[in-house]
């Protein structure tokens, strides 16, 4: 389980995170949401050990990795880009790190096989990275980050490059491969849609804080203040009394508990105008 407490990164004395408390249990998706300059890669980093955190602790299993150097925390980092080596095949990719630990080489082929059809890539062992197409190629650094049997997978908006039908597709596979695989990770995104898809949670962040964090569900159907429901693509929310006017105009029963969510025609993740919820 990865808990983050108090932490803080400044850059030239700025606060880039500021104050940031979060946890991810064993085998969740947690999305960090933002929009660009809220500090969500900054985050990213510094749990990975590659920004110095100015106040704050992070920890896997309650041990405090403030001594512990990236390599050997035992995560794996996932750009936007993939960063593969374009002269090496898919197989020799997806290998790397277990070639690198002196894995045999007949169980490293084994799992890269296996991992290779869990991506949707059977068949392309021994096709060079020029040869795929953006989405392949995400599907290949997705399946070498899972080679090296991470205890965390960082992602950092991994489908950001691809064209909006691409990253719904690949988001819905990305969420069904990280469960297949059980891997507990850490996603951050820009991307609404991409963190409600992909994640079991989702932490909302603004000016370098997080503003609100709590299931999938309850952050999207209760938006924390108007900048969030903004963000989201929300028009209004109304509930109590005002909900059940709105119900009522409707020619709908009133239900306690219920909120009202309004949107912009074609905006946020539905494409009616309006949603209860």
């Amino acid at each position: 389980m990865l808990e983050l407490s108090d932490v803080s990164v400044r850059f030239d004395g700025t606060l880039a995170v500021d104050d940031v408390d979060l946890a991810v249990a064993d085998g969740d998706v947690l999305a960090v949401l933002g929009p660009s300059g809220c500090g969500k890669s900054t985050l990213l980093r510094a749990v990975a050990g590659l920004e110095p955190l100015a106040t704050g602790r992070v920890a896997w299993d309650g041990a405090d990795l403030a001594g512990t150097p990236t390599h050997r925390r035992g995560f794996a980092l996932m750009f936007q880009d993939g960063q593969l080596f374009d002269h090496l095949t898919v197989a020799r990719n997806v290998g790397y790190a277990r070639r690198l630990r002196g894995d045999d080489r007949r169980a490293v082929r084994a799992r890269v096989d296996e991992l290779l059809e869990l991506v949707g890539l059977g068949g392309y062992a021994d096709r060079l990275p020029r040869t795929l197409s953006g989405g392949e190629r995400q599907r290949v650094a997705l399946a070498r980050s899972l080679a090296a049997e991470p205890r965390l997978l960082l992602l950092d908006e991994p489908l950001s490059a691809l064209d909006a039908e691409l990253r719904v597709r690949l988001a819905a596979d990305l969420r069904r491969i990280l469960t297949a695989a059980r891997t507990t990770a850490l996603l951050v995104t820009h991307d609404q849609d991409e963190a409600f898809s992909v994640a079991d949670r989702v932490a909302l962040m603004r000016a370098g804080r997080v503003v609100q964090e709590g299931p999938v569900a309850d952050v999207w159907r209760a938006p924390v203040d108007a900048e969030a429901r903004d963000f989201l693509g929300h028009r209004r929310s109304y509930d109590g009394a005002d909900a059940a006017r709105i119900l009522a105009a409707a020619g709908l029963p009133a239900e306690p508990d219920v909120t009202i969510v309004v949107r912009p025609a074609g905006g946020g993740r539905d494409s009616g105008a309006g949603t209860v919820s």
